[in-house]
């Protein structure tokens, strides 16, 4: 899977940042050293995330964050945070901090890579243990949902390799894709990422890695927000360090000096010398708000000025006395937004005007326009999947009730979407055909789908997974989706107990495949009897149940395995399906809250998991559905040393 494609499966479930609140080459004179290359072999087996519990942690690191001072590791169980000690559970090598300042990502004792929060709290280790191989230089990226280091392989060779950085069931190592080339001589990968205006992708999305030159050690950059994103070699250098903003980059060139490059347009541009003299640089490291620049020595920690005011010398400030690996500490605050409205009609409209921009703007815009407009009844819960099956990311889904069309919703549609023709209105279920009527006379071609679409048996054949969901699961319609993007799975739909014939058949098409034995995830009690079952010709699989006896619990275990490093998360109440679909149409991971107990403590503990990569907490419905308490819980659990700030929802135009 190349890097683009990886990157957009694991983002898929991000939300439109307006809900939530970068030809030439370096010169060829610059050399240091790197891992030789050597011939390949196969990647390596992939390993299993595990939690593990640390020691007790020592102070609170969190009351130390000082984005000015960088933290420094040198391979102790001891770091340093602006100058004071957090010990750790084990020793802590080659450390880098989450986007937010959150967690923190390392090689750990026995060589795996590991997150946790600057306490040494809540570690969580990414990797599977193998004395075989060696791991390094982890950092955050795309926008913190996975960790991307280096790992040198039994057979010697050095390649970046990425995890989710909530170490998820569903996702494990897989050694990363640069322009559709397998990772081959490549260590020290750097890399910024924010999130952007359309779901799924980013508005900045650039890494920086060393590659092993036939000449030396060379600098290559990889722009992920290329269509068919190529790596690009900036010039020979080592150890390349990204600007926060994505617009310079640092690296080690001649004579063994900290130099710094202007990144246009994914490219290298004109270089700048900033250390001078000094031996042993190594592991350059940028502050928050790229001013300075920190490395390493044998016998210290420095930093210089990233913008020096002479090209022959820099002034040199001491950070440390002992030497080490430094990283500046992120304080970006978490935002949290709430959609109040209670009413699901008006809760679809606020959404809608904060996703998607007005028609007469569309032209030329790099927010999302709708294609289409979804309707579905407040009174057919069984039409929810459905909605959401036809939708994709093609437009708004907007509630109707009776048999007239609300003034807010005629409105909403009008803003959106031009009438035309061509131009289609979705209705889903029961929505009324006086509704249709309204519509056709608005200029509006209107499109009725009564089910979800079949699947067919070409459609399942070779298929080494399928997922079936149970329309009367209460927490299908918030979870269904976290499952496909994850598996990349088709759904069957059931709505009952039983597959349908056609089903059935589908079903037996997947027998045929090159896959071993197929997978069946199941969702909700219907699709688990429908699975359950026999009938002629139905092939051996290994079935993955999801559900629970409760919907709260049932979506927790689903972000648990399929959300891996989520951007947002949704919290909604578990006793309304309205909402449930208000907030899965957000494209955000969606936490089904029970309005009785609030959010519970293993999702408290999912969401610190999570937290290097979480930057925005959603709540949907009023405080009597999801209440204060519970947004501020899980906004605490998520935030980094800046803590939270609330945000109204913005409208677009």
């Amino acid at each position: 899977m190349n890097r683009k494609l990886r990157r957009h499966h694991i983002l898929s479930a991000v939300m439109v940042t307006t809900l939530a609140a970068a030809t030439g080459c370096a010169s060829a004179t610059r050399h240091a050293n790197t891992p030789s290359t050597a011939k390949a072999d196969p990647a390596q087996p992939i390993a299993q995330s595990t939690t593990t519990t640390p020691e007790p942690a020592q102070g609170n690191a969190n009351a130390d964050a000082n984005a000015s001072v960088p933290s420094v590791t040198n391979g102790t169980a001891t770091v340093t945070i602006a100058g004071r000690p957090a010990r750790f559970g084990t020793t802590v090598t080659d450390a880098a901090w989450a986007p937010d300042g959150s967690r923190l990502a390392y090689v750990d004792g026995n060589g795996n890579i590991a997150t946790a929060r600057s306490d040494g709290g809540d570690v969580h280790v990414l990797t599977r243990t193998d004395k075989s191989v060696k791991r390094a230089h982890p950092t955050w990226a795309a926008a913190g949902t996975t960790i991307e280091f280096t790992e040198r392989g039994r057979d010697g060779i050095w390649r970046l390799v990425t995890v989710s950085s909530n170490g998820v069931a569903s996702d494990t190592e897989k050694v990363d894709w640069l322009g559709g080339i397998e990772s081959y001589g490549d260590t020290a990968p750097s890399a910024v990422a924010t999130v952007g205006a359309i779901p799924g992708d980013l508005a900045l999305d650039l890494l920086a890695y060393q590659h092993a030159g036939p000449r030396g050690p060379e600098v290559w950059i990889l722009d992920g927000n290329q269509r068919e994103p190529s790596p690009v070699k900036v010039g020979a250098g080592s150890q390349p360090a990204l600007a926060p903003n994505g617009q310079r980059v640092a690296f080690i060139g001649r004579g063994g000096q900290l130099f710094v490059e202007a990144i246009v347009n994914g490219k290298g541009g004109a270089t700048v010398q900033i250390t001078f003299g000094i031996k042993g640089i190594s592991s350059p490291a940028w502050s928050p708000d790229g001013a300075r620049i920190a490395y390493r020595t044998a016998k210290d920690v420095e930093s210089v000025s990233a913008k020096p005011k002479s090209a022959t010398k820099n002034p040199v400030r001491v950070e440390s006395k002992t030497p080490g690996t430094p990283a500046y500490r992120p304080v970006a605050a978490t935002t949290t937004f709430r959609l109040g409205a209670s009413d699901p009609i008006a809760a679809a409209v606020i959404l809608s005007r904060s996703r998607w921009i007005d028609a007469a703007h569309q032209v030329g815009r790099p927010e999302p326009g709708a294609g289409v407009v979804t309707l579905i009844d407040t009174d057919d819960p069984g039409a929810a999947v459905t909605a959401l099956d036809v939708i994709g990311m093609a437009g708004p889904v907007l509630f109707v009730h009776g048999r007239t069309l609300d003034p807010r919703v005629r409105a909403e549609i009008s803003r959106v979407l031009r009438p035309a023709p061509d131009t289609a209105v979705t209705v889903v279920g029961r929505v009324s055909a006086s509704i249709a009527t309204t519509l056709s006379s608005m200029g509006y071609a209107v499109r009725r789908v009564s089910t979800p679409d079949v699947v067919t048996p070409e459609g399942l054949a070779g298929s080494p997974t399928v997922l079936v969901v149970s329309e009367r699961d209460r927490a299908a319609v918030a979870d269904y989706l976290n499952v496909v993007r994850a598996t990349n799975s088709p759904v069957l739909f059931v709505p009952g107990p039983a597959l349908s014939a056609a089903q059935r058949t589908a079903f037996n098409a997947m027998s045929r495949g090159a896959h071993g034995t197929p997978t069946v995830y199941v969702l909700g009690a219907d699709a688990a009897a429908a699975v359950g079952a026999s009938w002629p010709g139905r092939p051996l699989v290994k079935i993955v149940k999801l559900s629970a006896n409760d919907p709260a619990t049932e979506s927790l275990q689903t972000l648990r395995s399929y959300s891996g490093g989520p951007t947002t998360v949704a919290l909604v109440s578990s006793a309304s399906w309205q909402m449930q679909l208000v907030a899965a149409e957000s494209w955000s991971p969606v936490l089904l809250v029970d309005p009785k107990h609030g959010l519970s403590a293993a999702a408290a503990q999912w969401l610190t998991t999570s937290a290097g990569s979480i930057a925005s907490v959603y709540a949907f419905g009023d405080p009597a559905s999801v209440s204060n308490a519970t947004l501020s819980t899980a906004a605490g659990a998520v935030s980094g040393p800046a803590g939270a700030v609330s945000r109204t929802v913005p409208t677009l135009k």
